[in-house]
């Protein structure tokens, strides 16, 4: 009987130890960011969520209109450690997995939601850009048909051969005469679409339920003239636009034969690929097809050349610098291209190491790499501008929406629907205004964070206790209020700016008394160079404080001087040296009641989402 009791007891303090352990390991880890105040946006401080890799915040957006974002948290840290050198404070909130679940869900389903609401303003825009016959505009480009030379002035014998290939594949796959019957429906289909306006419809957009964005006439010309477009290339045995490829200088990308022979084979995948899409029910094929088409040209390029030739795939609003900043960040710039270049000797091996042969996603990734190292290559061989950024893992040169396609339209028509769209737009708008406006004590970056979070309705102990910690705090929608009420309960964990970092290095590294008097200035600080994001300062004042006064005294004076220099250059210069300095003087105040704003900001890092991004530290 006493072994039973015993028993009895062991099995019941079992199961409370088995509930608690379990409990233990089912709790997630919500993190609560504070970015501390900096110079430019969101200049008092800015607050986020971070779900695993992912990062939501709410930003201010022109109209007056506030809007969730989704980042990656490399793309966030890049933005806001990085390029605007700002230190993370983090409180960890340790949350039941299932409410935790549910918190991710409501912010990814709001993301969504607003997504499809933007969705929906672009196919108005497009739709007016269309009827006001704005064939010019991006709205209505013809995506990567840019790639391909429209019109050549003679034949591509080395491209030949892989639009051959092409042609036998649609003949074996389909009948020979199948592109010419394709490309009469399609013009057949592309004369008689109606152009209604039915899809109209903003209700069901701005309900909370999501629904497939409405085909717009003007989507449903742009996807049929792309399909036609392409199918007269491939019949025509088009060759790829000059200006849409390239071949590295450097020899890591020259091919062995064994390395040729797996190219002819993902070479023939992609063929394949392109013949099935010809006669696939997607309605945007079209743009999937020049970009199968021109990456099929490149590879028969690459193996006739026995090096790697590319496709450029940097976007039409690339960050570009010009050759004083190229000789300005030369010693920046090279480090980027050797470090990339390291990555890529090792993605190359790699690439052709996998025993299933190379695949479409590897294969784009690596040539985004070597667009990104392309770029400074022969930038800084021949100081010619540098895209910076903007480069893609799918090409996207595209043209102008053809003249000759444009449908025949009755004017009066068209002027009707441009009036009726311009109406509903306005409408759209302000529903979306009402709904999102933005006020900096009600509605900004702090409340709407704990306002959905009133909106998930779980039942759960500490989002209570989080509601009751800012609820008690003056001033809750400060960004750095709300998170001094979390830090009573929270554990908080804090991750350097990027000038940081380096200083921590540069101090493990070398004599303090040099690193310190070197990097205290913009003068000679080893990393730093002043740019047009800040403004005029000659001392860093974000990493001491019993000296503050005194630095930010010498920058007051500094900017003072600055202001002075740029009010006789306000005629050359529009008034911007003037506006540095008198920035540059208000950041200066704070100092001097030892409050840091001002963190001096940096350009062309390489971005964390690169594989060799440990160089922005490293």
């Amino acid at each position: 009987m006493y072994k039973y009791k015993n028993s009895k007891v062991y099995c019941v303090l079992y199961a409370v130890f088995v509930g608690f352990f379990s409990l233990s390991l089912s709790a997630k880890t919500l993190e609560y960011l504070y970015i501390n105040a900096s110079e430019g946006s969101a200049s008092g401080g800015h607050v986020a969520l971070r779900f695993d890799n992912e990062t939501f915040h709410f930003q201010h957006y022109d109209g007056g209109i506030i809007r969730i974002v989704k980042d990656l948290n490399s793309d966030f840290d890049y933005q806001y450690r990085y390029l605007e050198n700002r230190r993370f404070y983090i409180a960890n909130i340790e949350l039941k997995e299932a409410t935790y679940q549910q918190l991710y869900e409501h912010f990814i389903y709001l993301f969504f939601q607003q997504k499809q609401q933007n969705a929906y303003l672009h196919e108005i825009n497009r739709n007016l850009a269309f009827f006001q016959q704005q064939l010019d505009s991006p709205l209505l480009a013809i995506s990567a048909a840019g790639l391909l030379a429209i019109s050549p002035d003679k034949v591509d014998q080395r491209q030949l051969s892989a639009g051959l290939k092409l042609h036998a594949a649609i003949d074996k796959q389909y009948a020979k005469d199948f592109v010419n019957k394709n490309l009469l429906e399609l013009n057949r289909l592309l004369q008689n679409l109606s152009a209604t306006s039915e899809w109209i419809n903003d209700s069901a957009v701005l309900d909370s339920n999501f629904i497939n964005i409405p085909y717009s006439y003007a989507s449903q010309v742009v996807d049929i003239s792309s399909k036609i477009l392409l199918l007269q290339n491939i019949q025509k045995l088009s060759p790829l636009n000059e200006e849409s490829y390239f071949i590295p200088l450097d020899s890591s990308f020259d091919l062995s034969e064994s390395e040729i022979l797996q190219l002819k084979h993902f070479q023939n995948q992609l063929i394949q690929q392109l013949a099935e899409l010809l006669n696939s029910n997607r309605p945007d094929w079209g743009k999937s097809g020049f970009v199968l088409y021109a990456r099929i040209l490149s590879l028969e390029l690459s193996m006739q050349a026995g090096r790697f030739v590319f496709l450029n795939s940097y976007n039409a609003n690339s960050v570009v610098i010009e050759e004083p900043e190229i000789r300005k960040y030369q010693d920046l710039l090279q480090a980027q291209k050797q470090s990339v270049l390291t990555y890529i000797q090792d993605e190359k091996v790699q690439l052709f190491a996998t025993e299933k042969g190379i695949n479409e996603k590897s294969y784009s990734v690596f040539a985004m790499l070597s667009n990104y190292y392309f770029e400074r290559e022969i930038g800084l061989h021949q100081f010619r501008e540098i895209r910076v950024s903007g480069e893609q893992r799918l090409p996207t040169k595209s043209i102008a929406f053809p003249k000759t396609m444009y449908p025949k339209l009755i004017k009066d028509e068209s002027t009707k629907r441009v009036q009726a769209l311009e109406v509903h737009k306005k409408e759209y708008l302000n529903k979306i205004k009402q709904r999102y406006k933005y006020n900096v004590l009600s509605r900004n970056c702090v409340t709407e964070i704990f306002s959905e979070f009133e909106r998930v309705k779980v039942s759960d102990q500490q989002l209570k206790i989080i509601s009751q910690l800012i609820n008690k705090e003056i001033a809750p929608f400060i960004p750095f209020q709300s998170f001094s009420s979390l830090t009573e309960k929270y554990t908080v964990t804090e991750q350097d700016s990027f000038r940081q970092q380096r200083l921590a290095k540069m101090y493990a590294t070398e004599n303090n008394a040099q690193v310190f008097f070197r990097e205290f200035n913009t003068l000679t600080a080893r990393d730093y160079k002043l740019n047009g994001n800040d403004s005029a300062f000659l001392f860093f004042t974000d990493d001491g404080v019993w000296n503050r006064p005194f630095l930010g005294f010498g920058n007051l004076i500094f900017s003072s001087a600055y202001a002075l220099y740029g009010s006789l250059m306000a005629p050359f210069d529009a008034g911007e040296s003037f506006k540095k300095g008198g920035m540059g003087m208000v950041m200066s105040f704070p100092e001097l009641g030892f409050f840091n704003i001002r963190k001096g900001s940096y350009q062309y890092l390489l971005p964390l989402n690169k594989p060799a991004a440990k160089n922005n530290v490293d």
